[in-house]
């Protein structure tokens, strides 16, 4: 029986996007675990031609004050090997929960450097505080074309 070169790519995105849910669906249950601190990321796309800065929040919890980072040494990108340093720092209560979250604002053109257009990207932040590593992230899709042919429903996008 042969299958068509179309059919065959089709079977495959298929199975790769159920993979991907299911691994997701993994990643969810485990994630308190995993990244008990949140992130914004306070923009609905990035935009690697932009050079405006992109801001994201670092949200403080019952387990961190948000404020107390050490802020020199305080990064975000799509991996820990393709950080950008934070460039502009505020405090902020951005989600109203009445604590303090910093604000932190980094190039946006620098941060989308290794993130591809049209894709929706983890952006992680990394930092530390009394000498403790965390490491947050939120998703972003990052403005620019990609493969149109499958929705972002159809990847198994979030937003």
């Amino acid at each position: 029986m042969k299958v068509s070169k179309q059919k065959a790519l089709d079977i495959l995105h298929n199975f790769n996007v159920q993979k991907m849910q299911e691994a997701q669906g993994a990643v969810d249950r485990n994630l308190a675990s995993i990244a008990p601190h949140k992130i914004v990321v306070l923009a609905k796309e990035l935009d690697p031609k932009s050079d405006a800065n992109v801001k994201i929040a670092l949200l403080s919890d019952t387990l961190l004050d948000a404020t107390t980072i050490d802020k020199d040494k305080t990064f975000a990108g799509p991996s820990r090997a393709s950080t950008v340093a934070a460039v502009v720092m505020s405090n902020l209560d951005v989600n109203g929960d009445g604590k303090t979250d910093l604000v932190i604002s980094f190039s946006q053109k620098d941060l989308t450097k290794y993130m591809m257009a049209g894709a929706v990207w983890d952006t992680y932040l990394y930092t530390y505080t009394s000498g403790k590593r965390i490491c947050a992230f939120d998703t972003v899709p990052v403005k620019g074309q990609t493969n149109k042919k499958y929705s972002n429903a159809e990847r198994g996008h979030d937003r």
